[in-house]
């Protein structure tokens, strides 16, 4: 009994292996059941197919026949639409990522076994990117299975495909199920692309792509993509060198038109010339002359008309140039590629990385900055720190208390352990903690010191001393204050761990303002007694001195 249901369950679901391509089209619809979860896990595409009966020879023909069209209108228009198929070209030979050709089926459309898309892909290739009959079969098979591995995997594409490819995509569409009941109006296969400047479009089937994301092939099966890939490779070299020698003998044609053009051009200068000299001489006695001034004028008349003609020709000449001199260099360019498009493609999906890095660093950033509009600069994390005045001593020093207020946690209290702080401000050092001017007891000796944002504990010190006045500057990741060094003042600048990055090569007053411009950094202030008060600027990148401004009195 169990045999026979089996049996019973084999023959209401026709399927077709990837490796099978034999297996024929399509009038009758039946009802098929979807794929066991034990068919999934096997690593094999399996197409249900609604029917198995043998396609005519016609059909067979006016599929492949609707995949050349196809591709005609594509290669012309960009895109194409035929027999119940639409084909899209995304493709952006400057872009970082790969181009796809978008494939999808009507909504109305009646594909009842999987060989009839199959073979409209298989004329589709022939066209499209000069695959001989036999490599078109193989092709237009990796090229399902590539897109079944595919389905409804948007975020795998994403950062190997430009931006404007995902956004042609739509998310439950991508790629084709493996249902015959699933392809009509719910189908977009990719198949992708890369630079060839000696195919029809300019572009080509990213093999390497498809490969390396159908590596549970059958072995025979990617051999022999493996040996259309080598074939190609070698036709493609051999039609760049073509190429490249049709491009010389379009260049020298050229040559030859443009030396042409200035013979003429300097052939109807002299006769310019000679025109208006035999005219002043035949002006002295106009009446007399008055025929032959009529002719001569006729001359120059036709002088003019000739040079606009030149000067057409010289336009056309330069952009039939410009055309050949880019052609030549996209030639070059893939020659010294060496028409690897596993290079090219590794080239673009590393760029293409970047740009995605780039985008979440710039999304990060700009919520970095919502959130600072949200909150105020002594918020750090969720708990609000803030400095309580201890005691006032003299010439500006403070003992003061740092405190961290937790309004998540009913509003809780905590008191940092550092308690020899100075100065009247801290600042917000991201990553790595909270910065302070603090001080020795029993010492006059004033260090930054970096304490721990959680526990307000000290984290590390300066080895330089610092005026306990300083102001506390964070750019560009960078630390600036008002270092005490052998009795005077510098302006110094630090790492995030506190270790000295750069001191101003003059020093300074020790009470002056801070302004950041562009390259420079002016620092205003004025000496001790009755000394002027001076701006000096600083050149930003090593704080050397550039010049000192006296403001007059």
């Amino acid at each position: 009994m169990r045999k026979t249901l089996l049996l019973l369950a084999f023959l209401l679901a026709p399927v077709i292996v990837f490796s099978q391509p034999k297996s024929d089209l399509n009038d009758q619809k039946t009802p098929a059941p979807k794929l066991s979860e034990e068919e999934i896990r096997t690593g094999r595409v399996e197409f249900i197919n609604a029917s198995n009966l043998p396609a005519t020879d016609a059909a067979r023909r006016q599929s492949i026949e609707s995949g050349k069209a196809l591709a005609t209108s594509v290669i012309t228009t960009g895109q194409g639409s035929k027999d119940g198929v639409q084909i899209k070209r995304v493709y952006d030979k400057d872009a970082a990522g790969f181009g796809a050709d978008i494939i999808t089926i009507d909504a109305n459309a009646n594909f009842a076994h999987i060989n009839a898309v199959q073979r409209i892909i298989q004329g589709y290739a022939q066209q499209a990117f000069e695959y001989n009959a036999n490599d078109s079969v193989t092709m237009s098979q990796f090229i399902l299975y590539y897109n079944a591995k595919q389905r409804g995997g948007i975020e795998k594409l994403k950062g190997k495909y430009t931006d404007q490819v995902i956004s042609a995509l739509t998310p439950d569409k991508v790629g084709i199920d493996r249902s015959y009941k699933n392809w009509a109006g719910k189908t977009e296969i990719i198949i992708p692309l890369v630079k060839n400047v000696v195919r029809p479009g300019k572009t080509d089937v990213n093999t390497n792509e498809i490969k390396k994301e159908t590596t549970d092939a059958k072995k025979d099966d990617t051999k022999k993509l493996t040996d259309i890939e080598d074939r190609r490779k070698q036709e493609t070299t051999t039609k760049l060198d073509q190429k490249e020698q049709d491009l010389k003998k379009q260049q020298q044609t050229i040559d030859q038109k443009k030396q042409d053009i200035q013979k003429q051009q300097d052939t109807l200068q002299q006769q310019k010339q000679d025109t208006g000299k035999k005219l002043q001489e035949l002006n002295k006695d106009p009446v007399k002359n008055a025929a032959e001034i009529k002719k001569e004028e006729a001359k120059q008349q036709d002088i003019k008309k000739q040079e606009t003609e030149l000067k057409k020709q010289e336009a056309d000449v330069k952009k039939e140039e410009q055309k050949v001199k880019e052609e030549a260099k996209e030639v070059k360019d893939q020659k010294e590629n060496k028409t690897d498009t596993a290079k090219t493609d590794t080239a673009k999906t590393d760029e293409a990385k970047k740009v995605e890095t780039l985008k979440q660093e710039n999304q990060d950033l700009k919520k970095q900055a919502e959130d600072k509009e949200k909150k105020s600069d002594n918020v750090v994390g969720d708990k609000i720190v803030f400095l309580r005045f201890i005691k006032y001593h003299s010439e500006g020093h403070y003992s003061n208390e740092l405190w961290m207020l937790d309004p998540v946690k009913d509003d809780t209290l905590f008191k940092s352990p550092f308690t020899n702080i100075c100065g009247r401000e801290f600042i917000v050092v991201p990553g790595q903690g909270i910065l302070v001017i603090g001080y020795e007891n029993g010492s006059d000796a004033h260090t930054l010191a970096m304490l721990d944002q959680d526990k307000l504990g000290l984290k590390t010190r300066s080895k330089e001393s610092v005026y306990w006045r300083s102001p506390l500057i964070l750019r560009d990741n960078k630390i600036y204050g008002i270092e005490i060094k052998d009795g005077q003042y510098y302006l110094t600048r630090f790492n995030p761990d506190l270790s000295m990055d750069a001191r101003s090569s003059e020093p300074i007053s020790g009470d002056s303002d801070i302004t950041f411009y562009n390259e420079k950094i002016y620092v205003t202030g004025k000496a001790q007694g009755a000394g002027a008060t001076t701006i000096k600027a600083f050149n930003r990148t090593d704080l050397k001195h550039l010049k000192t401004i006296t403001p007059p009195n």
